[in-house]
């Protein structure tokens, strides 16, 4: 199918994101999703449901809602929690993209009460905190359920969601890739040391945020990414 409204090279980029967060723990069946803004406003892009994170091929595994759920464009399904994208960006002009995952440890971590330390450099990406969204452990199905949590979300890029998983909110489909990676590997180191019981050092705030300011500005990101872009190239097509 070939439409000459629908952002192609966006959608592919993001087809990306969802394989190689596949490849990291998060496809958890085929509950995890994505979604990138229309460039042309009409809404949002989500990938259709029904299919894993690693079954995501290219622009025809996305659909096109726009803010109220209304699905405009595309074959397949559209997720019950569509509300968690389409509320995100009606609050946060800047969320270019978005993301729902159940990654395990993410899980396992918005299960607690513990602030996130600053323990390796993927935490710095997350100096102002995280917040959690504890209205409810159920499906955000509602508007209403996604305004509360695009609320906890604020300005910050993640929310964790008790017992449940987290939201994360790009500025471009790519950093949305590299903050959703940096998230999994700041709750590990977290995880791996709780489980230590040895006693933690954490950086020095002011420190970590000047390291967070300079790894994840844009052009770096642009550049931690472009790792991942080989890598799917490499498994899609080997040798």
């Amino acid at each position: 199918m070939t439409n000459k409204q629908r952002p192609d090279e966006l959608l592919a980029e993001l087809a990306i994101v969802c394989r190689e967060l596949a490849s990291e723990g998060h496809e958890d069946g085929n509950f995890a999703h994505l979604a990138a803004r229309d460039p042309e406003g009409r809404g949002l892009w989500l990938k259709r449901s029904g299919v894993g994170l690693s079954e995501i091929d290219g622009p025809d595994d996305f659909v096109l809602l726009d803010f109220d759920g209304n699905q405009l464009e595309g074959s397949g399904g559209q997720h019950y929690e569509w509300p968690i994208h389409a509320e995100i960006m009606r609050s946060r002009p800047d969320a270019m993209a978005t993301c729902h995952t159940h990654e395990l440890g993410i899980r396992l971590f918005a299960s607690t009460s513990v602030p996130l330390q600053q323990l390796i450099p993927d935490s710095t990406a997350f100096v102002g905190g995280l917040p959690r969204f504890t209205a409810t452990s159920g499906l955000i199905r509602t508007p209403e359920l996604g305004q509360q949590l695009a609320t906890v979300l604020s300005d910050h890029p993640a929310v964790l969601m008790a017992n449940h998983g987290a939201a994360v909110a790009g500025r471009s489909v790519v950093e949305l890739g590299v903050l959703v990676m940096a998230l999994t590997r700041a709750i590990e180191a977290q995880l791996v040391m709780a489980s230590t019981g040895w006693p933690v050092i954490e950086a020095d705030i002011s420190e970590a945020d000047d390291k967070g300011r300079f790894a994840y500005s844009p052009d770096k990101m642009e550049s931690h990414w472009s790792f991942y872009r080989r890598r799917d190239k490499r498994r899609r097509n080997p040798g």
